[in-house]
């Protein structure tokens, strides 16, 4: 901000020159002097705005486009009023002629520049509604004004009707926008403005309000000249409006966001229809004293605008409601929609953690359960102190079948093993896988009898000839028996007695042998 506090005090410095120029030059180049002074300050806010608005982008481009135009048209209008003050006779100016116009388009498009923020950062509907409530408030200050004040003292001094609606027209145009700078900052919190530029910006259209209303009363009063002090607060007003516009170029712009311009708050809604009946009874009143059909025409226009301002609150809040029941609806089919995601990723998660408990107790080749599963199924039967036997199985010569045929037949015939024990003992025990070639068999029966002719039935099943990969292969076991709780209370102490018995059984070519 180093440069726009540098360019404050260029202004002020530039209208100090330019007033001690007016004291105390010479007549004959006061007017000149005066008029080349007025320009160059305009010619300077131009220049800091144009200078912003090469790189400048997006809504600060636009806004600065209306403000180059609205700067342009003021330059005009100067050029045009200077000429005519240095060159033409003060009899022949015709007033209201075309540096009025300028005046006055200047005005216009300041005016669109500040309410173009406005728009920008509310919905249309909403910003309608905000220009009808000041229109409202605005248009009767400005007839009250005018047919109180202004109109009588410009007709008392012999000022036509044309000269009467230029005289009051462009202050009128000035506190018009003096209203939009104040709403723009009010309403726009989240604007590309710093408290730097906004302070500078008010205060050069208070130099602008001012200036015009002190010119009215010299008009009036007959005093006005044309190279007055009232050209060194203009002077001073357009630079402030350029150096505002160049302090942008030192702001970060704000991310602009849609935001609502007036929330239907409470305080809001009692403060503007206490001002719009306040503007009717005015209106009304001064009706009924001077019985001025103005007054009539304005006060039915602005029953029309608070009509229509209603109108348009209404179809507002429809739209609202609308909206707030689509975004219900939305919102149900969301939380339907989620709930049948989270229950599907529920399912899945079951599904995971159901494989996942699988897998930790069953062997991935052969789908048995494995040596954690055996464990945890004989802690169970040992603390419900059940008998029962354990039954120790070692495949005959699988070394030299991997070797032979590959590890791929090796664990086909590892399957194969594993379908004939769960079917031969599917109805009185379970069958374990404990590692490589070895399974184990927990058989709810402890008497020999029983256990024999299990025993025999599996070894008969087993040693069926089967054929793998067109390999006939002819199967052969070693089986070790173990009880509890006669042999061993401990689990590793029955595996232990179990797979010594299988040994046993394996050196002397046993079918199967107990633990002795």
């Amino acid at each position: 901000m180093k440069k726009t506090m540098s360019f404050i005090i260029g202004s002020f410095s530039f209208v100090s020159i330019y007033f001690l120029w007016l004291l105390f030059s010479p007549e004959s180049l006061t007017i000149l002097g005066s008029s080349l002074f007025a320009i160059t300050a305009v010619v300077i806010s131009f220049l800091l705005q144009l200078t912003v608005y090469r790189h400048a982008v997006g809504q600060k481009r636009k806004f600065l486009l209306l403000f180059l135009l609205a700067t342009l048209s003021y330059l005009i209008a100067e050029l045009v009023w200077k000429y005519q003050v240095t060159y033409i006779y003060e009899e022949e100016i015709v007033f209201p002629g075309l540096s009025d116009i300028f005046y006055y388009l200047s005005t216009i498009l300041f005016i669109v520049a500040f309410f173009y923020l406005v728009s920008i950062n509310n919905q249309r509907l909403q910003f309608m509604i905000y220009l009808l409530d000041l229109l409202i408030i605005y248009a009767t200050i400005v007839v009250l004004l005018s047919v109180e004040f202004f109109v009588p003292v410009f007709k008392a001094s012999g000022f036509t009707l044309l000269e009467t609606f230029a005289s009051t027209f462009y202050p009128a145009l000035v506190l018009f926008l003096l209203f939009a700078i104040v709403n723009c900052f009010i309403f726009n919190k989240n604007t590309l403005f710093s408290q730097l530029t906004i302070k500078i910006f008010l205060t050069a259209i208070s130099l602008q309000v001012i200036g015009d209303m002190l010119f009215a009363i010299t008009l009036y009063h007959y005093i006005y000249t044309y190279n007055s002090l009232l050209e060194i607060l203009w002077s001073l007003s357009i630079l402030l409006f350029g150096v505002a516009t160049y302090s942008l170029s030192e702001t970060q712009e704000v991310t602009q966001q849609k935001t609502s311009l007036f929330p239907e708050r409470f305080k809001w809604n009692v403060f503007r229809m206490i001002l719009q009946i306040g503007c009717i009874l005015a209106l009304h009143i001064f009706y009924i004293q001077t019985n001025n059909n103005i007054y009539t025409i304005f006060l039915f226009g602005t029953i029309f605008l608070i009509l229509l301002r209603q109108i348009l609150s209404s179809y507002h809040i429809h739209r609202l409601l609308k909206t707030i029941s689509d975004m219900k609806n939305q919102l149900e089919e969301k939380v339907i929609e989620r709930t049948e995601q989270l229950s599907n990723k529920n399912q899945q998660l079951i599904q995971a953690i159901d494989k996942i408990n699988y897998m930790a107790l069953h062997d991935d080749l052969t789908n048995l359960l494995n040596r954690r599963a055996l464990y945890e199924d004989l802690n169970n039967f040992m603390k419900d102190s059940k008998p029962f036997t354990l039954v120790f199985i070692d495949v005959n010569k699988f070394k030299p079948i991997n070797d032979s045929f590959g590890h791929n037949y090796g664990d086909e015939v590892l399957k194969v093993i594993a379908k004939l024990l769960t079917v031969a003992i599917k109805d009185i025990g379970i069958v374990y896988r404990q590692a490589g070639d070895e399974f184990i068999l927990i058989i709810n029966e402890v008497d020999h009898t029983c256990i024999d002719e299990v025993i025999k039935k599996l070894i008969h099943d087993v040693m069926k000839p089967v054929h793998i990969f067109d390999q006939e292969i002819t199967i052969s076991l070693s089986i070790g028996i173990s009880q509890y709780p006669k042999d061993a209370k401990d689990i590793d102490e029955l595996i232990k007695l179990a797979d010594k018995a299988m040994y046993i059984a394996k050196e002397y070519s046993l079918e199967y042998c107990y633990y002795k």
